[in-house]
């Protein structure tokens, strides 16, 4: 039989009484001292990728006469944000033209292309509507890159507004989404491996939304991008019926590849995505295993901060932007104040209680970069 336990007096566990007196002991310093803890850093990255993506130069002619002549302000003009901007820059390019089996292959230049579908009846596919998306956004100052896909083309485009790259699909007018987020190429590559699909969702023209099947996913069983996106400034090569050769802008149409009738070969720096331990046969491009590779941040503003010396209640910051082709100047914001320009470096005095630093990058086309962000409490001695 279990002895009973005799109704006496309770004392409090040993441990409970050490830290009780700790508290204490702590409070009391707390009064003689100042105290300050960081609550909250989330702070910009550092680009890690093995390769720079090279772009042409965002007011190259052929991209301002795009912007102009297409009247792109007027296309995105609705947009409340940059990715609602982006999606109707998407389904502007899905409008332009119908595909086809036989069609005459362009040089990479959204103005060429647009001119022989509408002037010629050219039925353009998939890399054709890749690239007139890709450089509409660039026309906008919009990063963009290319996806090669099994059997697909499409555009990466770098959302500010998510801080990540997404697939925008302007052939069949879609992209893809989970809890209301955009996904990149890597991610339904993962999804397609991992056979976890059941919670995306296609988005299509005008925001109609359909679960993601298998059959649509197939196109991202493999995953590889394009390191070069500056085709107008350095036109790609290709093999055309035995000659090898740069595809340029012809000054008659007629001269371009005939699909469905030449026989072409391209060569383009493809990044290859594979996991580590994939078995899968080798395929065309560089492979790598570093999702870094793939994850490659634009517009990043790194916070850099330390204590003002005999100042407690004060921090010199720092700001840095990071894989920013066109950085115009830095935005800062304290606590839920308004936006306001901001030097690269200048003293944040703290007030008691928590203290929020917000920061971003303003590019020369008005997109603001992702938002760093701190939070910092203070509390200042008593004595």
């Amino acid at each position: 039989m279990a002895p009973r336990r005799s109704p006496g007096r309770r004392f409090l566990p040993a441990k409970t009484v050490v830290a009780s007196l700790a508290a204490l002991v702590l409070g009391v310093l707390a009064l003689r001292s100042h105290f300050t803890a960081v609550l909250e850093f989330r702070n910009g990255e550092l680009q890690a990728a093995s390769y720079r993506l090279a772009e042409d130069d965002f007011l190259h002619p052929r991209l301002r006469l795009l912007r102009t002549r297409e009247r792109l302000d007027e296309v995105v003009a609705s947009g409340k944000t940059q990715f609602d901007k982006i999606v109707l820059l998407r389904e502007w390019a899905h409008r332009q033209w119908e595909t086809g089996r036989r069609f005459r292959y362009p040089c990479w230049d959204a103005v060429e292309i647009l001119d022989l579908a509408r002037n010629h009846g050219n039925r353009a596919f998939c890399v054709q509507y890749a690239v007139v998306l890709l450089q509409a956004c660039q026309s906008l100052g919009i990063h963009a890159r290319y996806l090669n896909l099994p059997g697909h083309f499409v555009t990466g485009v770098w959302s500010d507004d998510f801080s990540r790259w997404l697939v925008m699909d302007p052939l069949r007018d879609v992209h893809y989404e989970v809890g209301g987020v955009p996904l990149g190429g890597w991610e339904l590559n993962k999804a397609w491996r991992r056979k976890a699909w059941q919670n995306i969702w296609v988005v299509g023209p005008a925001g109609a939304r359909r679960r993601v099947t298998a059959e649509d996913l197939a196109s991202y069983s493999s995953y590889s991008i394009n390191i070069d996106a500056n085709q107008l400034s350095k036109p790609v090569s290709y093999w055309h019926n035995g000659k090898v050769g740069a595809l340029v802008r012809e000054a008659d149409y007629r001269n371009y590849p005939v699909i469905g009738r030449d026989t072409l070969v391209f060569w383009n720096k493809y990044l290859v995505w594979r996991p580590r331990g994939d078995a899968s046969p080798m395929t065309e491009g560089v492979v790598s295993f570093d999702p870094d590779d793939f994850r490659y941040p634009e517009n990043q503003t790194v916070m850099l901060y330390q204590r003002c010396r005999g100042h407690e209640d004060r921090f010199f910051v720092r700001l840095v932007a990071e894989n920013s082709s066109t950085f115009k100047g830095f935005q800062v914001r304290f606590g839920d104040g308004a936006w306001v320009k901001s030097p690269d470096r200048f003293d944040w005095t703290l007030n008691p209680g928590v203290n929020r630093l917000s920061c971003r990058i303003l590019t020369s086309f008005g997109w603001t970069g992702p938002e760093s962000r701190m939070s910092i409490f203070y509390w200042p001695s008593l004595f």
